[in-house]
């Protein structure tokens, strides 16, 4: 007779999201622990502090709070313990950032306002809760109104392009309505800033329009400002134009406005050594990649997708298209900040010689630039290896970080000299990394 075959038990998406449920409620515990039991101890020494007139234990209070309250936001939102935060999280980008936004404007602005009530002077309070509250507004404006302007754009799309995927449409509507708020608050924080520079501003505080630069603070935002719109009408309401050359046309224009402020501001203080160059040539690089992928973008999109598709054989042409289009973004993202990198130490060479500085501080930015390169570096290969559990991702970009900084805390070590002290550092570090590495493979 033969014996039954045994059936290996599997991990069901289901199972999964409640092992790491487990997990990351384990790591809120203990940060819910830790935070109420250091604030107890700050608070005792306070109450037995001689001089306990402020309450300081009410910064660390609200400040670590902050970090805490947004740790169990997360943990409730993502993972469904709020029948109405998850479904905000499925119905908008938008309205996850209105949660999170909320809960740090109120955290934020109480921190004010406490230290303000225990500071002498001037009563400063309002200017952070007013201006942020601006910004509040128009974001709780597009909450709230969110379902009613999807389905009106939606149903605009649908008529011009009755083809279109549903999951497109949605993409498009939400990215555009986010932008319509975005837009709008941008324009109010200027006209609101502008009244108060020509007139709340100068009358508090006794200043004259000389001193605080209201024409050329006026004049540069103004440009920034209409290249905003610019933007957005040429990217919302031209069809006749492809979104890749859109966004090569809207980063030429900012390049062409920013540059040209930057030399205005460079001949109105009449400064002898030219250093707008530093954004023409560098932010120039930019442009000519963002210039060359735009005109090749049909091809490195091709040649693209086979490797999406080996990561994702299951995922329907829109999805593929996304994650190549992801790809390729990141690819000569990186590949613009090498460049940029490279270009940059020159020219900070060049500067150095020109000033008569010492050529041995060269290595300061090229380490500490070469961090981040390491750490942009990590990131890409996240995207292209496919690497999307928490632990593993964050290790690659860790140990980028770990590699490039402890080179660089050798390297000062040498140039200082003295006792080995950067093994001290490197060693304490490779404990956490060794930690994380677990973390990331053997759990």
């Amino acid at each position: 007779m033969n014996k039954p075959e045994l059936i290996k038990p599997t991990s069901t998406p289901k199972s999964k999201n409640i092992k790491e449920s487990s997990v990351h409620k384990i790591f809120l515990s203990l940060h819910l622990f830790s935070y109420v039991a250091v604030m107890a101890l700050l608070i005792l020494i306070w109450i037995f502090s001689p001089n306990n007139s402020i309450f300081w234990p009410i910064f660390p209070l609200f400040g670590w709070g902050i970090a805490i309250g947004l740790h169990l936001l997360t943990y409730l939102v993502f993972f469904d313990k709020v029948p109405y935060l998850t479904k905000v999280r499925k119905q908008s980008t938008f309205g996850l950032l209105f949660l999170f936004h909320i809960f740090i404007f109120v955290m934020v602005n109480l921190i004010v306002l406490f230290g303000d009530l225990i500071t002498p002077g001037i009563v400063y309070f309002y200017w952070p809760l007013s201006l942020w509250g601006i910004g509040l507004i128009f974001h709780a404006i597009g909450f709230f109104t969110w379902g009613t302007f999807m389905d009106n754009e939606k149903a605009k799309i649908v008529r011009k392009h009755p083809n279109y995927e549903e999951r497109k449409i949605s993409i498009l509507t939400a990215f555009k309505i986010s932008n319509f708020w975005i837009l709008l608050a941008h324009i109010t924080y200027f006209i609101v800033v502008i009244i108060l520079i020509y007139t709340v501003i100068p009358t508090i505080f006794n200043v004259n329009l000389e001193d605080i630069n209201a024409i050329n603070n006026t004049v540069s935002w103004s440009t920034i400002i209409a290249v905003h719109i610019f933007s957005y009408i040429l990217y919302f309401y031209n069809e006749s134009i492809k979104p890749i050359i859109k966004g090569l046309i809207i980063h030429i224009s900012l390049y062409v406005a920013s540059n040209i402020l930057m030399i205005y501001q460079w001949s109105k203080y009449n400064l002898s050594y030219f250093w707008p160059i530093y954004s023409l040539i560098l932010w120039g690089v930019i442009i000519t990649l963002h210039a060359f992928l735009s005109l090749q973008y049909s091809g490195k999109l091709k040649s693209a997708l086979p490797k999406v598709k080996k990561y994702y054989p299951e995922a329907d042409k829109y999805k593929l298209h996304s994650k190549a289009r992801g790809l390729l973004i990141w690819q000569y993202s990186l590949i613009s900040h090498l460049l940029i990198y490279a270009i940059g130490i020159i020219l900070i060479a060049i500067h150095m010689i020109i000033i008569a500085a010492d050529l041995s501080n060269i290595i300061h930015p090229i380490m500490g630039w070469g961090i981040g390169i390491s750490v942009h570096g990590a990131l890409y290969l996240t995207v292209f290896l496919k690497i999307k559990a928490f632990w593993k991702w964050t290790f690659t970009l860790h140990l980028g970080a770990y590699i490039s900084t402890s080179i660089y805390l050798i390297i000062l070590n040498i140039m200082m000299g003295g006792l080995p002290w950067s093994a001290i550092a490197i060693v304490g570090w490779g404990i956490g990394v060794g930690v994380h590495a677990i973390l990331a493979f053997v759990r």
